[in-house]
């Protein structure tokens, strides 16, 4: 018993020593901190976001001059913006990111003229580039 109450006489002196009690708090507080400063979990997973309209290559060489409105819109889609001052003009956007960075970009216009399709101009994803030239070389 003695040599219990020994220890815990030790003990409780080493905190009533301030400096070692000044240590202590401070180490818990940059212990706490560093910790907030690692990345586990790593990182946050961020979703692959698709906007807009997809318009593949097989799509595009179904146009032809001359198509009406409506079959455009069969072949394309709704266009995601119809200007109200051109009405002549439907514009088809595709856009594909991850977090902040956008993988595939592309802006696809389409003219008509009264209701008859008259061309269509735009880009589309890099793989996609040259059957997109192809289509428009045959019309």
């Amino acid at each position: 018993m003695q040599r219990l109450n020994t220890i815990s006489r030790n003990h409780s002196s080493l905190f009533r020593n301030r400096s070692y009690r000044t240590l202590c708090i401070l180490l818990v507080f940059l212990l706490s901190a560093l910790g907030g400063c690692t990345q586990f979990p790593p990182r946050v997973y961020k979703i692959q976001v698709n906007q807009g309209n997809v318009v593949k290559p097989s799509m595009l060489s179904q146009l032809k001059p001359g198509m009406t409105r409506k079959q455009v819109l069969y072949v394309l889609g709704t266009p995601l913006v119809q200007d109200p001052f051109d009405v002549n003009r439907w514009d088809y956007l595709y856009e594909e990111r991850q977090g902040r960075k956008v993988h595939k970009h592309y802006h696809l216009k389409v003219f008509c003229e009264g209701d008859r399709l008259l061309r269509y101009e735009g880009e589309t994803p890099k793989e996609e580039e040259q059957l997109f030239e192809a289509a428009n070389k045959n019309r």
